[in-house]
């Protein structure tokens, strides 16, 4: 009798693992805060690549116009489509060079 509890618990404890739900469910926001994090290392990524492509547009500042000194001192940030647009064309330049880079030369 012993040995039949010992294999159910056995059995039981290594299949554990095969029945365990993902952990993420119970809380909310862990997702989000995962793909947050995982779209943060994309942006700093495409910034290092496309450089200062990706910076605040400058408006036309009319305050240096009449006294020399500059007034704005940001700029306008890229709008979300615009920034989408930015992340497009770098994760496509950057697909780009590595297809080239691991084909071998013609030579």
């Amino acid at each position: 009798m012993k040995i039949i509890v010992a294999a159910a618990a056995l059995a039981l404890a290594a299949g554990g693992a095969a029945f365990a739900q993902d952990h993420a469910d119970h809380h909310p926001g862990v997702k989000e805060a995962k793909q947050a994090a995982a779209d943060a290392q994309m942006h700093e990524q495409c910034k290092a690549y496309m450089g200062r492509q990706m910076d605040p547009k400058q408006p036309h500042d009319h305050g240096r116009d009449k006294t020399g000194a500059a007034t704005w001192p940001g700029g306008k940030p890229l709008s979300p489509a615009e920034m989408k647009t930015m992340h497009d064309k770098c994760q496509a330049l950057m697909a780009k060079e590595s297809s080239t880079a691991a084909a071998p030369s013609k030579r």
